[in-house]
């Protein structure tokens, strides 16, 4: 826009940058008289150069800025009595000196002499003070001479023309008669000063001069007549905390900024005192200040949270910042911008560097590059970016529009990401510098936006800003990022960036840069909120908050909130970048969550209850979230479909008689002590179906295939079919340990969390079944093709008859339902889980009786089908135990369960039937 001025100086990467830029939009309409300002003022991020474009009617140009921070700027009138390091302590001091009588007089008696001589001529008739340097030697030779108090000392300079200078002193004995007449009367003096040890230190003789802070200003009442020496009593102007005394001068024209100043003054006491109200304090502070100041003071902390205050990480511990303070700072940087608007104005907003070197201290946290800036590689980088006292300013009176509205505060609890808008909880331990955790950082997430806005259309967003989740209010970061898309689309915002504070060995923490993210619709990211609606709802990751020692007080490392933490990171993760393998680790981090929940009973303990679990995760959501590992060629997809397979097989079906349903819990329940029941999953401490472990996939998985198996003999199938099926490439692949264990073990953990359910009854068109038919027939599988299979090739018999039986007793007739009938064997399944080299070959043997009594279909096609459709008795293999040795096998018993405990496909099982029948033919 022709009548816009880009603000170079003005970037969203740092984040007092970013509050500079909402700092210049509310001083030009709030900080100034109603005549100066300018409401109109409007500001917009533009997203091709990345800076900040100002359109001011009053102020539209560099030269107008620089007038309205010299004339009329009035900075927002906030001061903190509540901190000793806010400057409302103003220090006095106490400066003992020698008698001046002694030099009066040399003055007199020398005057013409002294002038001569070289000494700077006063204004006056006045008699100047002792000169503190020396002056040139204007005659020849010095001829002035010394007395018993004053010393004259004559140096030499050392240039090819050397200069001769004159140096007049207090003598030595000056100097020792002060200090006897400070001795005399030492027990008073420790009564006014604060004779710390530094202070002892150097209270010995010699010097003509001792200054010190004053303690009690009464007591000097009792000091007595001091020969020789001379005392008076001023407010200190040096030093961090003199800042006030220098400011009120500086304020005389801006009465709100006085009054502010002095009410701060005179609660500075009430403050400091024991046993103070600090709340109540707090809150009529705020009601005495100024309009101005007491909207600011709501950006800090809020009283109306909780029963004590909450406080705003943007001004860490209400405005402490280690040894330095906020808005001591921020006042003292404002004297330092009135002293060259016009270099602050140009440098701070429009990047024109002056010859002045700007100060580069007492940044903290808005600027961390003024001192060094954070990198995750190799450790800290030095920055060269100058900082301006204005941008100091501008930043802390941007802070100050962060403030949330009053049903904002009101309904926040005690939980400062709910009372301040874009705070979040990162999870992030922060420990100081004694290695105690202190909390958790909060993670600061800032609009951007790209349309023309005024001071009040943004604070009024700022204010009432929410980021909700469907069934709750963003809390944690993670969740912030799930749900910024729609925020930011509907807020009209271009894009968002994060800061995050960290603390790791340090007093104070420091702020870092963290991602910029544009607004822009993710349907995969909203597909991943409907997908974690269930866990939302549960507010499943509320509870892992600290837990704190008993003894000590102190919050406990392994502490519940870095459960959390763990959750946190890989949610975010998976918000930002929705791919399957992210969306993956994400339930894997869930799943540890739950297992720590259900298996500790200690670990129970510190989240103050028995735990809380939530609702199944849907099916259809998570189902296209992690679709990219069905594709060709992706890789670990083997992994993925066992584990889906065993992770999907349901619970509590319903039974035949449609009156009852199945004990037998969906899978999670076979990991962990959970029941699902009244719509989430609940722990369950007496119950016995869980038999995971985690450590060892093929000792788990056969277990898991003896108690469903044995706690279902009632129902109408065995509680091992299941939802989706793993191909019989992949099942002969984890038989020859071809897959990674570990992976499936991860992510059948993880799977187990969705709620798989049949979406129809299992009816499979004839038509498919017959073109997976022809397709056998055409292309037979020769189990014994792979080198592992030749090497024992009963391994492979044995596999395709213990998963046939199963396949038979998990059964339904898919066209004649009325032919039904329950069919259990028990034996072989019993056998097979005793993962035993001497027990298998019973168990295969039963397995092939059975099969024998049962029959099977007729895999040998079409034709042969047509002739005789099942094939049972004598066209089964027959083996007797003998002619099954197992014992000299390389292949692990208990792996071959496991084997078995995988859901098939229903295309491949056509080709198991192979290997255990006769070849029949029309």
């Amino acid at each position: 826009m022709s009548d816009s001025i880009p603000l170079p100086g003005c970037r969203h990467d740092i984040l007092g940058h970013y509050l500079k830029a909402i700092g210049i939009l509310r001083v030009l309409a709030k900080c100034a008289a109603p005549e100066h300002r300018d409401p109109n003022a409007e500001g917009w991020w533009n997203s091709d150069d990345a800076v900040f474009y100002l359109r001011s009617p009053k102020y539209p140009t560099m030269d107008a800025l620089v007038e309205f921070f010299e004339k009329y700027y009035q900075p927002t009138p906030v001061f903190s009595p509540w901190n000793t390091g806010g400057g409302m302590d103003e220090k006095k001091i106490i400066i003992f000196r020698c008698a001046p009588k002694p030099w009066h007089d040399y003055w007199q008696a020398n005057k013409a002499a002294l002038l001569a001589h070289g000494f700077p001529k006063p204004e006056g008739d006045e008699v100047p003070a002792m000169p503190e340097k020396a002056f040139e030697l204007k005659l020849p030779q010095c001829e002035l001479k010394p007395t018993d108090d004053i010393e004259i000392s004559i140096t030499v300079g050392k240039q090819k023309k050397p200069k001769t200078a004159i140096q007049i002193s207090w003598s030595h004995a000056a100097c020792t008669k002060l200090f006897e007449a400070m001795s005399v009367q030492r027990p008073i003096l420790e009564r006014c000063i604060k004779f710390t040890d530094s202070v002892v230190s150097k209270f010995i003789p010699g010097k003509s001069e001792f200054t010190f802070d004053l303690k009690d200003e009464a007591a000097l009442s009792s000091l007595a007549p001091m020969p020789g020496a001379k005392y008076s009593v001023q407010i200190k102007e040096s030093g961090k905390k003199a800042v006030m005394a220098l400011l009120a001068n500086e304020l005389a024209s801006h009465p709100d900024a006085l009054t502010s100043l002095n009410l701060g003054r005179e609660c500075f006491a009430d403050f400091q005192a024991d046993e103070t109200n600090g709340t109540a304090l707090l809150e009529q502070f705020r009601d005495k200040v100024p309009a101005s100041a007491s909207q600011a003071i709501d950006s800090v902390f809020t009283t109306r949270a909780a029963t004590r205050p909450v406080d705003s990480p943007l001004f860490l511990n209400r405005g402490k910042a280690g040894n330095s303070e906020v808005f001591r700072a921020y006042w003292g940087f404002f004297l330092a911008a009135k002293v060259a608007a016009e270099n602050n104005v140009k440098g701070s907003l429009f990047g024109l560097a002056s010859e002045d070197t700007p100060p580069r201290d007492g940044a903290s946290p808005f600027f961390p590059d003024a001192f060094k800036s954070y990198n995750i590689g190799s450790g800290w980088v030095q920055s060269d970016y100058p900082i301006y006292p204005l941008d100091y300013v501008l930043a802390v009176e941007g802070a100050f529009a962060m403030r949330g509205g009053a049903a904002r505060t009101l309904g926040a609890n005690s939980k400062r990401f709910a009372a301040f808008p874009f705070v979040f909880d990162s999870g992030e331990e922060m420990v100081d510098d004694e290695n105690t955790i202190t909390g958790t950082s909060s993670a600061l997430w800032f609009p951007l936006w790209d349309r023309p806005t005024t001071f009040d259309e943004l604070a009024s967003f700022i204010t009432d800003a929410q980021a909700r989740l469907p069934g709750k209010e963003a809390r944690f970061s993670a969740e912030f990022v799930r749900a910024m898309n729609s925020q930011g689309v509907d807020a009209g915002f271009a894009g968002w960036q994060e800061f995050r504070f960290r603390m790791k060995g340090s007093k104070v923490p420091w702020i870092t840069t963290g991602r910029f993210i544009a607004a822009s619709h993710n349907k995969a990211a909203t597909v991943l909120n409907r997908a974690l609606s269930p866990f939302d709802e549960s507010r499943f990751m509320d509870q892992f908050d600290f837990s704190r020692n008993k003894k000590t007080g102190e919050i406990e490392k392994d502490g519940p909130h870095s459960v959390r933490a763990d959750i946190n990171a890989a949610m975010e993760t998976a918000a930002l970048d929705p791919t399957a393998y992210h969306c993956m680790a994400l339930l894997v981090s869930i799943f540890r969550a739950c297992r720590q929940l259900a298996i500790s009973k200690s670990f129970r303990d510190k989240v103050h209850g028995i735990g809380t679990f939530f609702d199944k995760l849907p099916m259809a959501e998570w189902r296209e979230l992690l679709t990219d590992f069905d594709r060709p060629n992706q890789s670990h997809a083997a992994e993925f479909r066992i584990a889906r397979a065993i992770a999907s097989i349901p619970g509590l079906m319903l039974q035949h008689d449609q009156g009852s349903r199945s004990k037998v819990q969906p899978m999670l329940g076979s990991l962990l002590p959970l029941t699902y029941s009244y719509g989430r999953w609940q722990l369950d401490e007496t119950g016995n179906q869980a038999v995971w472990t985690g450590s060892d996939l093929c000792h788990d998985l056969s277990m898991v295939l003896q108690r469903r198996y044995m706690d279902s003999l009632k129902d109408d199938q065995p509680a091992l079919h299941g939802v989706h099926q793993a191909r019989l490439a992949d099942v002969v692949a984890f038989l020859n340990h071809e897959l990674d264990d570990h992976l499936i073990t991860s992510w059948i953990e993880a799977l187990s969390l969705i709620g798989w359910h049949f979406e129809k009854p299992e009816v499979v068109a004839q038509k498919e079944i017959e073109e997976a038919q022809t397709a056998a027939d055409e292309a037979p599988f020769d189990l014994a093709e792979d080198n592992q299979s030749k090497a024992s090739p009963a391994f492979h018999l044995a596999y395709a008859a213990l998963r046939t039986l199963l396949e038979l007793e998990c059964g339904w007739p898919r066209k004649n339902c009325a032919r039904w009938k329950k069919r259990r064997s028990q034996q072989p399944i019993f056998h097979l889980c005793q993962r035993s080299a001497s027990s298998l070959p019973l168990a295969v043997s039963e397995a092939l009786r059975w099969i024998g009594i049962w029959g099977v279909s007729n895999p040998w096609g079409a034709k042969s089908r047509q002739e005789k459709e099942i094939l049972s008795g004598r066209y089964i293999v027959r083996l007797g135990q003998s002619d099954l040795n197992f014992t000299d096998s390389p292949v692990d018993p208990a792996r071959l369960a496991a084997a078995v405990c995988i859901p098939l496909a229903w295309e491949d099982q056509w080709l198991l039937r192979r290997a255990i029948t006769l070849p029949f033919s029309a």
